[in-house]
């Protein structure tokens, strides 16, 4: 979904899942390109999302381009 910034709003990946099955076929990536078009068509400042370090998304998401970011803290409260 579109989330709005400070300078300029952004496509925030809330959920994005492959079964595993069809994993490493591609499919990932194509949905990536797929967002990217969307947010050149709509002059949007880039992609965003948060996922777990200790699982493979990482590393899946690095290779499409997605760097890992030293300005903005996830926080979170447990309770």
């Amino acid at each position: 979904h579109e989330k709005i910034w400070w300078n300029n709003s952004e496509l925030y990946i809330d959920e994005m899942f492959v079964v595993p099955e069809m994993q490493r076929n591609g499919l990932g990536s194509r949905l990536i390109k797929t967002a990217e078009k969307y947010v050149k068509k709509y002059n949007l400042a880039g992609l965003t999302l948060c996922t777990n370090k200790y699982a493979p998304a990482p590393g899946f998401y690095r290779k499409n381009g997605f760097k890992d970011n030293e300005v903005i803290s996830f926080m979170y409260k447990e309770m």
